[in-house]
């Protein structure tokens, strides 16, 4: 399905007794396609062995923040990058389960 999301980079803050915050900022918005992508074809694929839920496919001008680590904001959904495969003018990235909660 094609969907419209943005793609997050965490932020590490410290107040004056040096506790670290992190927060998230937005990035980029892109558009692209989104679909349900289970464990096994990670694994058959890609070699992932981790848990996926999305496979987000992005099309057009390369994306330096599609990177791991980062997080793709979709409707209130925040799905952990866990894995992107670059091939130029598209990127391929496997979307993570174990970070998945409703946005604030």
């Amino acid at each position: 399905m094609k969907v419209k999301g943005t793609i997050q980079t965490p932020v590490n803050d410290s107040d004056e007794e040096g506790i670290v915050d992190q927060s998230w900022i937005d990035v980029v918005t892109l558009k692209g396609t989104i679909l349900p992508y289970g464990n096994e074809l990670a694994l058959k694929e890609y070699g992932y062995k981790e848990d996926v839920k999305y496979r987000f496919f992005h099309k057009g001008r390369r994306q330096t923040a599609l990177i791991k680590g980062n997080r793709f904001k979709w409707k209130d959904l925040l799905l952990p990058i866990v894995y992107v495969a670059d091939y130029g003018k598209a990127q391929d990235i496997l979307l993570d389960t174990s970070g998945e909660g409703k946005s604030t």
